[in-house]
Parts: C-alpha cells; structure tokens; sequence
C-alpha cells in the first residue's frame, strides 16, 4: 500500500510539473525525497538526508529537459555585467567568475563555468594482482549490470593507446555512478578495482615510468659508458 501511495504521488507531482513550468524542480526533488525515503528499500534508514551534490546532479536532466525551459532563461531579467550575469546563470561564486573573466574574457568564462557544471565521469583503476585484463572486469562489472569502457573508447583516442598509455588500467563507468553505489558491488568487495580519477592514474604511470628510465639511465653510465672507459 505504501508503495503504491508513493508511485501515487509520483505521478501527481510528475502531472503538475507539466502543466506549471516553476514547479518542475520543486516536484523532481519532491519524487526523489520519496523515492530515497521509501519503506522497504534497502538502505533508507542510512539515506534519509539526500547529499544535495547527488540531488543537484539527479535534478539537472529534470531541469534541463523542462517544458518552457528556454523561454524561462529567455524571460530572466539577467545583469547587465557579464561577471555578475555568469556568476548568477551558471550558479559559481562571483569572486571565481571574476577571475575567469578577467583571465579568459566573458565568452570563454561562460564556457569555462558551464563546463564545470557537468558531472565528471566515474573513473577505475582495476587492480592487475587480483583482475588479469581489463576486459575480464568488464565482463565482471556487467554481470552487476554495470557499462565500463575503456577510458580511450571514452576520450576518443587516435590510436588502440594515443590517450590510454597514460592510464592503462583505467575503465569509466559509463553511466556513472552505479544506483547500488560503488561499495554495494560485488566486484568492489572482491578488490578488482578501486575508484581513482584518470589524472591520478596518469601521473602514477609517469612516476613509474619516470624511476624505469632513471634506472635504465644508470646502468648505462655504469656498465655502458663507464665500463667502455675502464676499458
């Protein structure tokens, strides 16, 4: 009974949107309230305060895909200064929009802060002990229902490695953050991957790649070009 009371509402809040455009966010976040809120669901007693950043997040494409949504921006009666109108259009304070105008001009500011609206890939770092290839963790992380892909596939790489070397062992979750969460998958629990952004992988891979060169760097002083000298 409560569940169908919930899906009840659900949908009487999900009509009202529709008919008035103001109240698409406030009935988005009334629907996920519900939903994080609902006997039975695993988890709700640890979930009843919702992480505004998740909300924020779930809430964008509600926002995003409102009816009218273009002619409420259109209709905004925006400042007239540019450092001002993008602090207020892009929701980043005005101190960090200030700079970004200042160091990039209006246009490219804007850019900049919509950009920093999006939400940023969820990102892998499979362990080579416990996981021998990448694609047998993708074949693991499927059978959880869960799309990763190789972070090549994802920026676009030129070549099988142009934009992967860096990060071999690096797989982005395709839709993101997976509805169990990380640590309600089996494959986190088994220690075949842990969650670490591409840039940090890249920079371990250099650093390692870094200490091989200096070593082979060193044994070529000494039994190549000291060893020819001594001689």
């Amino acid at each position: 009974a409560a569940t169908a009371s919930s899906a009840q509402r659900s949908q009487s809040l999900a009509a009202a949107a529709l008919e008035d455009r103001a109240a698409v966010v406030l009935a988005a976040e009334a629907m996920l309230a519900i939903y994080w809120t609902r006997p039975g669901r695993a988890g709700a007693e640890e979930e009843q305060q919702i992480d505004p950043k998740r909300l924020a997040v779930l809430l964008r494409p509600v926002v995003d895909a409102a009816p009218g949504r273009d002619e409420i921006y259109s209709d905004c009666d925006w400042p007239m200064d540019p450092t001002a109108r993008i602090a207020v259009e892009h929701s980043i304070p005005y101190w960090m929009s200030a700079r970004f105008v200042a160091q990039y001009g209006p246009v490219s500011a804007a850019a900049l802060a919509a950009a920093i609206l999006v939400p940023g890939p969820v990102t892998v770092r499979r362990n080579r002990r416990l996981c021998f290839s990448a694609g047998a963790l993708i074949d693991a992380l499927a059978a959880e229902g869960v799309e990763a892909v190789a972070l090549a596939r994802v920026v676009g790489a030129r070549g099988p490695r142009a934009l992967s070397a860096g990060a071999p062992d690096a797989l982005v979750l395709a839709a993101g953050r997976p509805r169990c969460g990380i640590f309600g998958l089996e494959t986190y629990h088994q220690g075949l991957f842990e969650v670490q952004d591409a840039g940090s992988q890249c920079i371990a891979q250099a650093v390692a790649e870094a200490v091989r060169t200096m070593e082979a760097a060193d044994n070529w002083r000494v039994h190549g070009e000291g060893g020819a000298r001594s001689g």
